[in-house]
Formats: C-alpha cells, sequence, structure tokens
C-alpha cells in the first residue's frame, strides 16, 4: 500500500487541486472522530436495548462545535466538484455518459456491496445464535442489539449515490440556470420546511433529505466551473457571514435546535430530516473554505501534509463504511469492564481516549484486510 501511494504522490501534476483531497479527507475523518468521540449508548433494561445520544446535546455550547464540525454539506459539495471534473474529462476523451455512470456507480458500490455482504452475515450470526457457544458471549450480546447501528453510514452514502448518478443532468442544469437554479433549491427547500413546521403536512420534511444534498453537491459545480476560485474576496466573506447571520436567526426563533447534528435530547433533528438551517451551513462553510483556499493549497504542496492526504483518501470509503463496526467492537468489549456507563463524569471524559485509540485499531485492520477491495472498484473505473 505504501509503494501506491508514494506512486500516487510522485504523479501527481501540478494542476490538480489538492485542497479539494484534503477536504474530501478532512470530512470523513472530522465524521468519524466525532462519532466516535460524542456517542452516549445508554441501556434501557425494561426494553432490553441500547439507545445512542449525542453528548452535544448536553455539552455547554457543544452546538457551537456543530457549526464547524458537522462537514456532510464540505462533502457534498467536495462531491459536486469531482463528478463535474470526472464527466467532463470523460466526455473530452470520447465516452459516452452511461459509461460515466457505470464506472462512478462501480466505484462506490463494490465496497459497500462488500460491507452489507459481511454486515448480513454478522446478523444471521447473531440471529441464529452461534454467539451463544463461544467465549465472551456476554460481549457478543451486547454487539448483537448495537449492530442494526453499524448501518448508519449508508443513509448518507445512498443520497450520495443516487446524487452521483443524477449528475449529469445536474451539470446539464448548472450550465444553463446557474444562479437561477440555486436560488430556486433555497425557495423549495424553505417551502419544504413551511409545510413541515407550519401547516405540519407529515413525512414532507423528508423531501428536503434530497433537495439540501443537491443544493451543496450544486455548490460544488461553481468551485469547477472557477466562479467560486475567481470571485472577489468579498463574495467568499459575503457566503460565509450570510450563513452564519441565517444560522444565529433561525435557531432563535423557537423552531429550530442550534445542534446541526441529532442529539437525542432535542424535539428536532437539523439532519433528520434536513432543515433549512443546513442550506446557512452549507454557505457558511462554503464561505470559509474559499477564505482558507489559498493558504491551505500552500500548506498542501509540503510533503507529510500531502502524503496524508493520499494515504487517508485512498481508501476512504473503505473507513467511513467500517468507522462505526469499528466503535461498535470496542463498545462490546469496554462496556462489560465498566466503560462508557457513567456518562460526563470525569472517569467519561477521561475515557475518551480510549474511544479513539482502540476503534482506530480496529478500523485500521478492516481498512488493510477489505480496503483492497476498494482499490480494485477505483482502477476499475
Amino acid at each position: 500500500m505504501l509503494k501506491d501511494i508514494k506512486k500516487l504522490i510522485e504523479k501527481t501534476p501540478p494542476t490538480r487541486d489538492r485542497y479539494v483531497d484534503f477536504l474530501r479527507a478532512f470530512s470523513i475523518f472530522t465524521v468519524v472522530i466525532g462519532h466516535w468521540l460524542s456517542a452516549i449508548v445508554e441501556y434501557d433494561p425494561e426494553k432490553d436495548i441500547f439507545r445512542l445520544f449525542n453528548a452535544v446535546g448536553v455539552t455547554p455550547f457543544g452546538w457551537a462545535f456543530t457549526w464547524i464540525f458537522q462537514v456532510m454539506p464540505v462533502f457534498f459539495f467536495v462531491g459536486g466538484f469531482s463528478n463535474m471534473a470526472a464527466f467532463e474529462s470523460h466526455i473530452k476523451k470520447g465516452k459516452s455518459v452511461s459509461e460515466f455512470l457505470h464506472k462512478r456507480f462501480i466505484r462506490l458500490f463494490r465496497p459497500t456491496f462488500l460491507f452489507l455482504i459481511i454486515w448480513f452475515c454478522g446478523y444471521l450470526i447473531f440471529k441464529i445464535g452461534i454467539w451463544t457457544h463461544i467465549p465472551l458471549s456476554k460481549n457478543i450480546l451486547i454487539l448483537k442489539k448495537l449492530w442494526i447501528y453499524t448501518l448508519q453510514p449508508l443513509w448518507f452514502l445512498g443520497i450520495y449515490i443516487l446524487i452521483v448518478l443524477m449528475s449529469p443532468f445536474f451539470i446539464k442544469i448548472h450550465k444553463k440556470y446557474r444562479f437561477e437554479f440555486i436560488i430556486f433549491l433555497i425557495t423549495l427547500i424553505a417551502f419544504t420546511d413551511l409545510l413541515r413546521f407550519g401547516v405540519k403536512i407529515p413525512g414532507i420534511g423528508w423531501a428536503n433529505f434530497f433537495l439540501i444534498w443537491i443544493f451543496a453537491h450544486q455548490l460544488g459545480f461553481f468551485y469547477k466551473d472557477g466562479s467560486l476560485v475567481n470571485a472577489p474576496k468579498r463574495v467568499h466573506f459575503f457566503l460565509t457571514f450570510a450563513g452564519l447571520g441565517g444560522l444565529l436567526i433561525l435557531t432563535n426563533i423557537g423552531i429550530y435546535p442550534k445542534s446541526m447534528v441529532g442529539t437525542g435530547f432535542d424535539e428536532i433533528s437539523n439532519m433528520s430530516p434536513p432543515t433549512v438551517c443546513i442550506v446557512f451551513l452549507t454557505l457558511w462553510q462554503v464561505g470559509l473554505i474559499m477564505l482558507l483556499r489559498n493558504a491551505l493549497t500552500k500548506w498542501l504542496k509540503k510533503e507529510i501534509p500531502w502524503m496524508l492526504t493520499i494515504l487517508f483518501n485512498f481508501r476512504i470509503m473503505s473507513i467511513y463504511l467500517w468507522s462505526q463496526v469499528s466503535f461498535f467492537i470496542t463498545f462490546s468489549i469496554l462496556y462489560p469492564f465498566g466503560f462508557g456507563k457513567e456518562n460526563f463524569t470525569v472517569k467519561w471524559w477521561y475515557e475518551r481516549s480510549l474511544w479513539i485509540l482502540l476503534p482506530s485499531f480496529f478500523l485500521i485492520f478492516f481498512v488493510l484486510t477489505l480496503g483492497k477491495f476498494e482499490r480494485k472498484a477505483a482502477h476499475s473505473s
């Protein structure tokens, strides 16, 4: 693997936008570490189930961190850039749209399919009850009750795959309508929230699960075509402060919670389904991304930052898919010994290092053993 990474470093063309690779790696890294650090898992003896909460919901000013580290908008923004770049390159080579879609789909689906096969085998083992006849059965029983939560990464991956498959259409829309389509999306998202909270139409909010991520993905096209890069600094400042201003207003009118992640403690979540707050979160983060671009691009020309960026991107899908499995294996080991039970005591905070180190060990194992499947998918595309 190190030889492959070294080759990628040596073959990096001067024209490559290293910042995009960094943003992709940063967004997934933040999601993984954020989940590990903030997860509160509580056992309900009456129903014999475990419940998941987010520490942000009971941490003073914890919501403020989510305005920076809820980076799913960054992931979709970078996805827009990458999909447009890949599509234009594909078309220039004289290849068909169907070939483009097939290769993009295979690249995403193959590691996901492997994950699903192994997950289903694990589910069958738990269902049949083989775990009762092997050592540490108590620990495995805990993992059984939490196994369903390891599917969590598939929620966003599913919507991303769908948007990727529709990306040629969205690219065409971008080239024809540009800002008009952005305004249309924001209007539609706000109207959906109005129907959800004002008229109280059941289930209508889930439309924004699609619309908001299209919006973030669409903004990535403005990065790829140079509109954001060549825009004056005042445009970047405007996006930043318009996004922050919108968040400050919306989260103080009594409808939307301040946290940009679901905590389990608020009546609603800004992420499930997404609300119009995520539009302003996206604007503020995109503005900040553009303000930091020159400085971080210069930093990424150094060997170590660029090597770490390539290392993380090398098997990024595997890292994302197996992060929750790694966490719940860790939980099944530590929980019977009393770890993770005393929430928000000094001991709970002191334990946080364990919830980074041990899942990292398991995640590295999964990436090294199963990540090869992801690289085959990448090479085939």
